[in-house]
């Protein structure tokens, strides 16, 4: 993903919201910075605006269509005493003007230039995260150019993909504060990554289709791993893909990973190859290409990664794995890296 616009602190907004020196506040917005990114492989534009505060904050949106204006609404955190346009100005966006709430708390009114699809734009809050020097802050995500089916990649013609949905059955995986189960997401994601991959040509062979044990509900956890590995081996799987999502005992985690196990160069490759196209689509926390003794990226004879996909035990990415532009998003950044990977690596990877 190219960054089109360079981050920076709005002096002018900071400036226009100053507390007066005889107020005081325990919350305050603290910066504003923004960005427009372009990602080359789904044809996407999307305008970041990300506000910084003190401490956590409530926020809520509405979309004027009448109007073409997007209202973001920050309970919790003060700007201060005067109004202020700020220097935020895109091919979709006109004008962004910041306004105080009559409560504690503050307004961003973000001015269109045309309607905004329902999916076209989405807000989220991220607690701090002391261990990146992150504070709170509100994010708003702005499409200007929604992802883009891509054609067929000659890369993945011919390859045969075997798409791993983690956990399921007796096994619920992790479980998000809010009641997501990891073997919910990863069985809907692995479904629409499938239907990707076939369109772009590859052969596809699932190790689940819906929500079951793959070997029995009463498997021992070698068993039950073995039998995904024997499904790739049986259908003389190209690559093997296990989809998981991460968890944290501590909330403020987050980000995303690719593990893998060195047996050839290759599963390297493909672990990089994927998680570059991901944190290229995303600007969730970096965690990485890690090696690590996993059971079916070992084992598997074809290269072999497993995906960790966002924390399930942080509240702000559980809304993300739930949320339909997240999965669909990442399937593109996924089907990408595969191909990537297959156009890098032409023998289609080292067997042993």
């Amino acid at each position: 993903m190219r960054l089109k616009g360079i981050c920076f602190l709005l002096a002018v907004f900071l400036a226009a919201f100053n507390l007066s020196a005889g107020a005081a506040a325990k919350n305050e917005i603290t910066s504003i910075r923004w960005s427009v990114q372009d990602n080359s492989s789904d044809g996407s534009r999307v305008v970041r605006i990300v506000v910084d505060v003190k401490s956590p904050v409530k926020v809520s949106s509405a979309y004027d269509d009448s109007k073409k204006t997007l209202t973001v609404d920050i309970s919790g955190a003060l700007p201060g005493g005067n109004t202020g346009k700020l220097p935020i100005k895109t091919d979709k966006i006109k004008q962004v003007t910041g306004q105080k709430m009559s409560s504690a708390g503050s307004r961003l009114i973000i001015s269109l230039a045309s309607s905004l699809p329902k999916d076209a734009y989405k807000v989220f809050v991220l607690k701090n995260d002391p261990a990146n020097k992150k504070p709170d802050r509100v994010v708003i995500d702005i499409f200007e150019r929604l992802p883009q089916p891509a054609g067929a990649s000659a890369g993945l013609k011919g390859k045969v993909v075997l798409v791993d949905p983690g956990h399921g059955g007796s096994d619920p995986g992790a479980v998000g504060l809010n009641g997501t189960k990891e073997k919910d997401f990863t069985l809907k994601l692995s479904l629409k990554l499938r239907d990707a991959l076939v369109k772009e040509g590859a052969k596809v062979v699932m190790t689940r289709t819906r929500d079951i044990d793959v070997h029995s509900s009463n498997a021992t956890a070698k068993d039950e791993l073995q039998a995904r590995v024997d499904i790739g081996i049986k259908a003389k799987a190209d690559i093997f893909v296990s989809v998981h999502s991460n968890a944290s005992v501590k909330r403020e985690q987050g980000g995303l990973s690719t593990y893998y196990y060195a047996k050839t160069h290759s599963d390297a490759l493909l672990a990089e190859s994927v998680q570059n196209s991901l944190t290229r689509g995303f600007a969730l926390d970096n965690k990485g290409v890690r090696q690590a003794d996993f059971y079916v990226t070992k084992r598997s004879p074809m290269p072999a990664i497993l995906l960790e996909i966002a924390f399930i035990s942080n509240p702000a990415e559980e809304k993300l794995l739930n949320s339909n532009w997240f999965q669909n998003k990442v399937v593109a950044c996924i089907v990408q890296g595969i191909s990537d990977y297959f156009n890098k690596n032409s023998g289609g990877g080292e067997k042993k």
